[in-house]
């Protein structure tokens, strides 16, 4: 067979050497020969593809920001109504002369300065049973 010296080529080796009589053209076989420009992009649409995208990505934070903030102020009115009603029931309950030590109390647990030492949950479920009549008497 031979050695190789590196005589033979084609138009696959991308070898600076003329390859006329592989292909015909009459170029020479190199890594710096260019093809014809073949890319299906169109700078407008890529351009117009890209402005839209970040556009609705933008309208969507927006808008969840604002859903977000909606939500907010709905679940604080909901909490605060719910406050009201609680305060009315105790207010009803006859509770109102102990109102100030309450306040007081939530104030300190509120602060860290005292730590929850436990509540009795049978003692609580019982008194959340008894009438207001009953619970009154007590009071």
């Amino acid at each position: 067979m031979g050695t190789f010296k590196g005589a033979y080529t084609n138009k696959y080796s991308f070898s600076n050497v003329n390859d006329s009589s592989w292909a015909g053209d009459g170029k020479i076989v190199s890594f710096l020969n260019e093809s014809a420009d073949m890319n299906g992009w169109v700078l407008d649409s890529a351009v117009g593809g890209a402005v839209a995208g970040f556009g609705l990505f933008g309208v969507t934070i927006i808008y969840i920001v604002i859903m977000i903030v909606l939500d907010m102020r709905l679940r604080m009115r909901m909490y605060e109504e719910h406050i009201a009603e609680d305060l009315q029931k105790m207010s009803n309950l006859g509770m109102n002369s102990k109102m100030k030590e309450i306040n007081d109390e939530l104030a300190a647990r509120m602060a860290g300065g005292q730590d929850d030492t436990g509540v009795d949950d049978q003692l609580v479920t019982q008194a959340l049973e008894l009438a207001n009549e009953e619970f009154a008497q007590y009071m």
